[in-house]
């Protein structure tokens, strides 16, 4: 099935393309055509075989090699395609360009093949929607100017150049208007009136639903969203809106009750700005809270990072910045540096995201007050629905993190009899964030390690519990750190099973682990991790 996906621009549609992405019958692609082709295209019969004869070529390709083309970045489509910080007073660059995406799925002739364009499939709605199922994605309109106010886009100046290509009289109407918020409404409007005149109330998706029924609204388009059960976040009060445009904006929506139609009531446009007003300017929680001065700061001289800038936003103490402490609903503290893991991980597991079946265990959630900050990170890094992610933690609170992806166990680390059960199944990736006290780091890994496939890796964090003053706190009666027997197993592998001459002579030579050598093709120190590459990895 071939279907058209069209919306407001900002309001969710590349969440859309990302959230659909995760079904296995379904493929959705981001603004891949070139519009400028299709102008001038004799319509609509032109115009009709020009798009259908797309729909061929990527679903042909898509089931000969899983491959199509996309805008994308770093090989996959991302939930947002714009820059997810403010740089002073610059405006947000797009950070997708057109490239082919590896989708890796194993997909039937009928699989669902979305493509997304917001403007010129909006103008064109009326042949369209003759031929295709259509859908379009709405969203408050107070946000959706916000948004336009920070992009660096035709939109941010009240043009819309594919719009207006396809519609004479947008494009008269934009033309005669010399200010800049006026062109902004008229295009609101004209959004809201195409989807009213050309499209069946149910095939208009509001934004908000998307996030309220963690994208299981979206089964309209793809049953099989029916199972969705993705941890969305409004960011109609994003932290990234100019706060002091929100009076400007919304007094101007509330003039006018025509603009939005029947999809949003005036009372929504008033409800979120009065929402501005008792946060100072977002509604954020702990998963978007970030001074972006910090966050810039933290950025000084570093690559960028997909894997990093996610984590950020996750609040988890793996990425370059440190995370924040929320303790109902307030912010507590902030740490301005993390352990930087990130920026590394992605060097080595950026292979497994188009991986099909990817599994990952992850041993330890975070503290109650952040927990599951890395499991969000992980689901939203891996997007492809068949990935799997188990998640093993000593409390209970863990339990609330389980959905169609992520399995949860709740136990003791030092358990070897827990510890023996989790090995009964294969993984890609192990990364222990659990105790990090020195015996149940040596105890999983002892376990665990042979529960690794070939080819994968097992990641162990917070070494540095093995060094100064934290090895008194950390040994808990344990005559040898993870340190200690983690490097003798180095030089073991680096020696191809023989033991170095200078070694210490309290040297852990029997230690269980030691034998895992030959199944061991790196392993790769930095900061405070340890990353163990099994055989077959490169």
């Amino acid at each position: 099935m071939d279907i058209i996906l069209t919306g407001i621009a900002r309001s969710g549609t590349t969440l859309t393309c990302s959230l659909l992405n995760m079904l296995p019958q379904c493929v959705a692609l981001h603004e891949t055509m070139n519009p400028s082709s299709l102008v001038g295209v004799p319509f609509p019969d032109g115009y009709l075989e020009r798009i259908s004869a797309f729909y061929t070529a990527q679903r042909h390709s898509l089931l000969g090699c899983g491959r199509a083309v996309s805008k994308a970045r770093g090989g996959s489509i991302p939930d947002n395609p714009f820059e997810s910080n403010i740089v002073s007073d610059r405006l947000r660059p797009s950070t997708v360009q057109n490239q082919e995406v590896v989708f890796g799925k194993n997909l039937k002739e009928g699989f669902r093949l979305v493509v997304k364009h917001p403007n010129f499939f909006t103008a064109t709605l009326s042949v369209l929607k003759d031929v295709y199922p259509c859908y379009a994605i709405i969203r408050n309109p107070l946000a959706v100017l916000l948004s336009w106010h920070t992009i660096q886009a035709p939109v941010n100046q009240g043009r819309l150049p594919y719009g207006e290509a396809f519609d004479a009289g947008l494009k008269a109407a934009l033309s005669s208007e010399s200010d800049r918020l006026e062109r902004q409404i008229t295009i609101l409007k004209w959004y809201f009136s195409q989807y009213a005149t050309h499209l069946l109330p149910k095939h208009v998706i509001r934004y908000e639903e998307i996030v309220a029924s963690s994208g299981r609204v979206l089964a309209i388009i793809d049953p099989d969203a029916a199972l969705l059960a993705r941890q969305l976040k409004s960011r109609n009060a994003s932290a990234l809106y100019d706060a002091g445009l929100v009076d400007q904006l919304a007094n101007r929506l509330l003039q006018d009750d025509s603009i939005c139609g029947d999809f949003y009531d005036l009372s929504e446009v008033e409800s979120l700005r009065a929402a501005f007003m008792q946060t100072g300017g977002s509604i954020s929680v702990h998963r978007e809270t970030r001074d972006s001065s910090i966050v810039n700061a933290a950025r000084a001289n570093k690559p960028t990072s997909r894997m990093d800038e996610i984590g950020i936003r996750c609040n988890t103490d793996k990425a370059s910045l440190g995370r924040s402490k929320i303790h109902s609903g307030q912010l507590i503290a902030k740490r301005p540096k993390g352990h930087d893991y990130l920026r590394k991980y992605e060097f080595f597991l950026s292979r497994f995201v188009n991986k099909p079946g990817y599994r990952m265990m992850e041993l330890g959630a975070g503290p109650d007050w952040n927990i599951g900050a890395s499991v969000h990170l992980w689901e939203e890094y891996f997007w492809r629905s068949d990935f799997r992610l188990h998640v093993v933690d000593l409390k209970s609170t863990v339990e609330k993190l389980a959905n169609e992806r992520v399995s949860v166990t709740i136990g003791d680390l030092g358990d070897r009899n827990l510890l023996n059960l989790l090995a009964s199944s294969a993984y890609d990736v192990i990364l222990d964030d659990a105790s990090h006290l020195w015996i149940h780091q040596l105890l999983a890994f002892e376990i665990l390690f042979p529960s690794v496939v070939p080819g994968g890796l097992y990641i162990i964090e917070d070494i540095e519990t093995s060094f100064g003053t934290r090895r008194e706190a950390w040994s808990q009666g344990a005559e040898i750190d993870s340190y200690t027997v983690l490097s003798h197993l180095m030089a073991l592998v680096a020696g191809k099973g023989k033991c170095h001459p200078l070694l210490p002579i309290t040297a852990p030579k029997e230690h269980p682990v030691l034998a895992f050598w030959s199944d061991i093709e790196s392993i790769t120190l930095f900061n405070d991790a340890l990353l163990i590459a099994k055989t077959g990895y490169y």
